[in-house]
């Protein structure tokens, strides 16, 4: 049985949504399962993850094992355009992939939540697994062994331009950075832009978003293992955009009027082309179909 999806990029944490927030956007990773074969064989990969350490296998097996299914031969192909290790959940769309796929092929056995559950166990966290997986901007917790996961609106006036160097950003690394806590005024400011950034992506009200997208949990640490950010913060605020940091890193996301994203986007790349660290100015928007299959 072949089974064909499609998986989006995600950006969490969106400046104050500190390890809840995710977004999915349109920038995808597509996957070819085939169980017609014999063993396990992955293309498209480094050749370090193209057997069962796979992640997408490693989601396929463990959707198998829930179900109660025998393990199946696998082949597996990756047309990867989600960047590695650049915070725009390329781990989560394996992830994502390999649940859907193998519940899919066993005649779904197993509902959203309990693919949710099962992938962000894995991941350790929900915060990009569950827009990778069910699309749009989604708030997330994973507690108590369980997954749960709601959508709130993005407006459609609003589109995103990714701010990607050729830099990477560990999501270990990135945890190092963060201080064991924060001040009390710290952690009530973000709240309130937390707020205001629901509102403001609910609305289209790009007024809001500079203000919205002010943190004090994790930004103002993760900032300087990114390159040239202040550059990039300058640039953006100069040309209209709200700025955060995608994830943990290393890609920044611009938040504005979608249809000023194209010039935004032409422009940023021209402002970095100096850079000696390779960024490139992807025009996005919000994805709200997670996973899909495709023929």
């Amino acid at each position: 049985m072949k089974v064909k999806l499609r998986v989006p990029a995600t950006s969490a944490n969106l400046g104050p949504g500190f390890d809840t927030l995710g977004v999915a956007l349109s920038l995808y990773n597509r996957f070819e399962f085939d169980t017609d074969c014999e063993g396990v064989a992955v293309s498209g990969c480094a050749p370090e993850f193209a057997g069962e350490d796979n992640l997408a296998v490693r989601a396929w097996r463990a959707v198998e094992a829930l179900a109660g299914a025998r393990p199946s031969g696998l082949r597996l192909q990756i047309d990867a355009r989600v960047p590695v290790a650049r915070g725009l959940g390329s781990s989560a769309t394996l992830l994502a992939a390999g649940a859907a796929a193998a519940n899919i092929a066993l005649g779904r056995p197993l509902d959203d939540s309990a693919l949710l559950t099962l992938i962000a166990g894995m991941e350790g966290h929900p915060d990009n697994v569950a827009p990778a997986l069910l699309g749009g901007l989604r708030a997330s917790i994973l507690r108590d062994g369980r997954a749960l996961s709601v959508e709130y609106p993005v407006h459609p006036s609003l589109g995103f331009c990714a701010l990607v160097p050729d830099s990477e950003v560990s999501t270990a690394q990135a945890r190092r950075a963060l201080p064991p806590s924060v001040p009390l005024r710290d952690a009530a400011r973000t709240l309130s832009s937390l707020a205001l950034l629901l509102r403001a992506l609910e609305t289209g009200d790009a007024a809001l978003l500079p203000w919205a997208l002010d943190d004090r949990l994790h930004q103002p640490w993760r900032r300087k293992l990114i390159p040239d950010y202040d550059l990039a913060e300058a640039s953006a605020k100069e040309l209209g955009g709200a700025l955060c940091i995608s994830g943990s890193g290393s890609t920044l996301l611009c938040i504005l009027p979608a249809a000023e994203v194209p010039s935004f986007a032409a422009a940023m790349q021209q402002r970095l082309s100096g850079s000696p660290h390779g960024w490139r100015a992807l025009p996005l928007q919000a994805d709200l179909s997670g996973t899909t299959e495709e023929s």
